[in-house]
């Protein structure tokens, strides 16, 4: 056993898992623990690899379906495109059954730049309708995507009442910060609310990260000792 301990391949063995497990651990603790900007929801995420414009005349309005309002969803971030003009305005509407915001921001916009249109959130989860009107006299276009990761389970974006092929990329954010381990209940309660059908109750979520927890370790420690006793096969 201590000549197997010993080999060579052993100690390159264990060294490699000891190396792989201080790893993960420099990497997952701090990634668990930073604060970071609390995201209540990506609607449509913005693109990867095909940024589309969403172009939005004077008067009309850009709806997109089927948007999970969460209740520390302060904040709608859009982006447009459109050079920095003068008599430009836009107003979003968040609504639901029982609910409805809207928040306007005049012009002009700086292309690109995040814009955040402040709401108050429902009091509890909801999905509704996230509409953008232009109350402007100059078209906007809107940062949109029509990247393949969007075409599924994604909202739909019509405007006014047809549907387009782009989508308008759109996050909610919370303007409370915080680590994803001071907002682990959160982000579990937030997944069983929104997908019931998939992930049923909140415990079914605790286990699962639990297992994780535990698994993922314990594969660790399992692949070094299986190097152990490989190795001893290979000496006798």
């Amino acid at each position: 056993m201590r000549s197997a301990l010993r080999s060579p391949r052993t100690l390159a063995a264990l060294g490699a898992g000891l190396g792989l497990l201080v790893a993960c651990v420099a990497w997952f603790v701090p990634y668990l623990t930073r604060d970071r900007v609390n995201v209540a929801g990506v609607p449509v995420p913005p693109p990867f690899t095909a940024q589309a414009a969403v172009r939005v005349a004077p008067g009309s309005e850009a709806c997109l379906s089927e948007v999970a309002f969460d209740t520390d969803a302060d904040l709608v971030e859009l982006s447009t495109l459109t050079a920095p003009r003068a008599r430009t305005r836009l107003e979003v509407a968040a609504q639901a059954p029982g609910y409805r915001e809207t928040a306007t921001l005049p012009g002009p916009y700086e292309p690109v730049a995040p814009l955040y249109f402040a709401i108050d959130p429902p009091e509890r989860s909801l999905i509704g309708t996230l509409c953008i009107r232009n109350r402007g006299t100059r078209r906007v276009d809107l940062l949109g995507t029509s990247d393949a990761r969007t075409a599924v389970g994604r909202p739909i974006t019509r405007i006014d009442g047809v549907e387009v092929a782009y989508d308008v990329s759109v996050r909610l954010l919370s303007t409370d910060q915080g680590s994803v381990l001071e907002r682990l209940g959160q982000l579990v309660d937030r997944a069983a609310a929104f997908k019931p059908g998939l992930f049923g109750i909140p415990v079914f979520l605790w286990m699962a990260l639990l297992a994780a927890a535990i698994g993922i370790p314990t594969a660790a420690v399992y692949s070094v000792l299986s190097s152990f006793r490989e190795s001893r096969e290979r000496e006798h």
